[in-house]
């Protein structure tokens, strides 16, 4: 599916390319606004329809299947439920990778990515798309507070300071401050 989706962005991106192009005559461009306006839809729809269904898949993870795994002691129900938790983290990270190859340029999908790992408990990957988000949103401090806890899980106290101390110029007079400096 991301492959599908990999393919549409690349002909939108060359489309959009040929158009811009100086080197290209005028008449055989007659039609790139038109174009323009139909890509440009039909990307926010792919973005949102994708994103959406990644946070829905994201708040069913953390409200229904998270607890049901913690709360589960019978052996063959817990590999039911972890089952199903796995299925859902597979189909949250298919919809938020779909969102960030339909529109790279919007910060939510690679956010939500780090928030799935996060939930897998794979801080290093969770780290990454929360910088990759962060590198599109410089001064977000949630960003920077996530990527900071991620840290904090992996025990990695310097790199976690100096997230929080980031944070700080973000958010500054917040409890934290008087510990960290």
């Amino acid at each position: 599916k991301i492959g599908l989706y990999s393919i549409m962005t690349a002909n939108y991106d060359s489309m959009y390319a040929s158009c811009e192009n100086k080197e290209i005559k005028n008449n055989l461009k007659n039609d790139c606004k038109k174009y323009s306006q139909l890509i440009d839809s039909i990307r926010v729809f792919y973005w949102g329809d994708n994103y959406n269904n990644g946070v829905k898949s994201l708040e069913r993870i953390d409200n229904e299947l998270i607890p049901k795994v913690k709360e589960t002691t019978d052996t063959t129900d817990l590999l039911t439920a972890v089952e199903e938790l796995n299925s859902a983290i597979d189909s949250a990270k298919i919809y938020f990778g779909v969102a960030t190859v339909v529109d790279p340029g919007r910060f939510r999908a690679f956010e939500g990515m780090g928030l799935v790992f996060d939930r897998m408990k794979d801080f290093d990957s969770s780290i990454y798309y929360f910088e990759k988000a962060s590198q599109l949103v410089p001064d977000s401090s949630r960003l920077v507070q996530n990527i900071a806890y991620c840290y904090i899980q992996k025990e990695d106290w310097a790199n976690a300071v100096t997230y929080f101390k980031k944070y700080l110029k973000y958010e500054p007079g917040t409890p934290l401050e008087t510990g960290l400096r």
